[in-house]
């Protein structure tokens, strides 16, 4: 058996980051954000007076206690409803589950379940567009599959 000399592959140099002159801060006041931010990490509203984030939150009446108090329901808002959308998810697949106990592919349930929600249009679309592809990958569609009626009539 021959032994391959394999040279080990040459080591690129590692790519080195950006680094930001220090000399300007990123966030254009004359300090940055150590002037922005007091020891206790809370916004020091008379240093950031100048200061517009391009959003309009330029004056210190914007950036006080109340936007504080939006911005802490907005968290909790959106927590909460994180929550509801997770037991939510938790019950539709528990559905599914049942339905696939029942024989029926998860797949092909969700798949039937979006084909649902479609317009006549977009189902006709599909319809098509899914026999073609199908054909060209050699695996026409079967409209003999189901000689009886499966229709819930």
């Amino acid at each position: 058996m021959a032994t391959q000399n394999k040279k080990p592959a040459a080591k690129k140099p590692a790519d080195k980051p950006v680094q930001p002159k220090k000399d300007k801060p990123l966030d254009g006041s004359v300090g940055g954000a150590l002037d922005v931010f007091g020891k206790s990490g809370e916004v020091d509203p008379e240093s950031t007076e100048n200061i517009d984030d391009g959003r309009g939150l330029t004056t210190k009446a914007q950036r006080g206690p109340e936007l504080n108090k939006k911005i802490a329901d907005a968290v909790e808002t959106i927590n909460e409803l994180k929550a509801q959308r997770s037991l939510i998810n938790a019950q539709i697949t528990a559905v599914i589950e049942d339905v696939e106990a029942q024989g029926i592919n998860r797949h092909a349930f969700r798949f039937a379940m979006k084909f649902l929600e479609m317009a006549t249009e977009q189902r006709e679309g599909l319809d098509f567009s899914l026999a073609v592809a199908r054909s060209a990958m050699g695996q026409p569609m079967q409209a003999e599959m189901f000689p009886v009626d499966v229709s819930t009539k």
